[in-house]
């Protein structure tokens, strides 16, 4: 076995480029042999390997429930694991904690870690045969692992109260925590003019997207005069992917969907203001970037959420699935645009003292260290 090796399982190649590449770039740097899983997805896998990276596919269902896809990812996962013998198996996202972590007990992986990052259309809604498989399963590969990483204590309550995981076990990270450096307050490239109001995600109603949409028809049906912009790829796969009527709807409506960005930098800096309407989140990045460059916020009273929210200081909180809301809080940004700068400042105060990234990796790399941890 190679002593400081350590395999890190995410859903796909895309969110281990976006949210997990500073991970392996420290681990890089410390010494550790690093192995990267996930599926491929829209040719991210290239550009990790063109960073140095040993990303290697794993066959991760795209699918809620996929009997034989689960079947097939933990024995990829257990395949790896076999071969490169880690002292160390980290994963994030439901199927590789669920699956990869099973796959690291059974092949004998020293140490075991999950990080839950979101609950995702399981716990959103009536969902009651998915949610109660999901529970099973997550009680299953967490009686596994050594270490249990939370990014919002509303989803560590749920799992400590709902016997799905031990508390001895639980540790806190403050989300993914957000690159101070790279996200930074820059002048806007664009002319002034309206407020523009931007939406980062992926085309899923559990994000709110359709809240968004509704809300800005609302206000340009009473004359105001704003702009309303949103980022993020059609996601086909999951359950919560908007169907044919929506995105028509969408396009036919007044928000400007600019598509999928591979630096979403510069439209942050074109906003004025952040909105991320969800049903439910970890912790969500996107508002965590457009805060650490002084963007105030409007988000729902929701886990993982709430919590990045002071109310008037560095945004604004809304009921969930409450298009009215939004607007009226999108409203009140244009009705106050000086405020509205001094809140951007807060938001950024506010990821400087909360949010760091550096805080999450030295938590991450610190249990990778462990040599006293509870048995699993």
């Amino acid at each position: 076995m190679v002593e400081r090796s350590v395999v890190v399982g995410s859903r796909c190649a895309w969110t281990m480029h976006n949210f997990r590449a500073n991970l392996l770039r420290r681990l890089t740097d410390e010494g550790w042999r690093v192995v990267a899983l996930g599926a491929d997805l829209d040719d991210y896998e290239s550009r990790l390997r063109a960073e140095g990276f040993d990303f290697r596919s794993a066959p991760v269902p795209m699918k809620g429930v996929s009997p034989l896809g689960d079947v097939a990812l933990f024995w990829s996962f257990l395949c790896t694991f076999r071969q490169v013998r880690p002292r160390v198996a980290h994963m994030f996202t439901i199927k590789p904690v669920i699956y990869g972590t099973l796959a690291a007990a059974l092949a004998g992986v020293p140490l075991r870690i999950c990080t839950i990052t979101g609950l995702g259309h399981a716990f959103s809604g009536d969902r009651g045969l998915v949610n109660l498989l999901a529970r099973l399963l997550y009680r299953a590969a967490l009686s596994q692992a050594h270490v249990v990483f939370f990014q919002n204590e509303d989803d560590r309550d749920l799992f400590v109260t709902g016997g799905l995981v031990a508390e001895s076990k639980v540790r806190m990270v403050p989300g993914s925590g957000v690159d101070l450096e790279r996200f930074q307050p820059r002048a806007s490239a664009r002319i002034q003019g309206p407020t523009r109001f931007l939406m980062v995600s992926r085309l899923l109603r559990d994000k709110g997207v359709m809240d968004f949409v509704e809300a800005a028809e609302r206000l340009t049906a009473v004359g105001v005069q704003a702009e309303f912009h949103l980022a993020g790829a059609v996601d086909t796969r999951n359950p919560s992917g908007l169907i044919t009527a929506e995105i028509a709807r969408l396009k036919a409506s007044p928000v400007k969907w600019v598509g999928a960005l591979h630096d979403v930098r510069p439209e942050l800096a074109d906003a004025d203001v952040m909105v991320l309407p969800s049903y439910r989140e970890g912790t969500p990045r996107v508002l965590l970037e457009g805060m650490a460059m002084a963007k105030p916020i409007i988000t729902t009273d929701a886990p993982g959420c709430r919590q990045l929210v002071n109310p008037g200081v560095n945004g604004f909180l809304i009921p969930v699935r409450d298009p009215a809301a939004l607007a009226q809080a999108m409203g009140w940004f244009l009705e106050d645009p000086v405020r509205r700068e001094s809140m951007g400042k807060a938001a950024r105060r506010f990821v400087e003292l909360h949010y760091s990234e550096d805080v999450v990796l030295d938590r991450f790399l610190a249990s990778y260290g462990s040599e006293t941890l509870q048995p699993a």
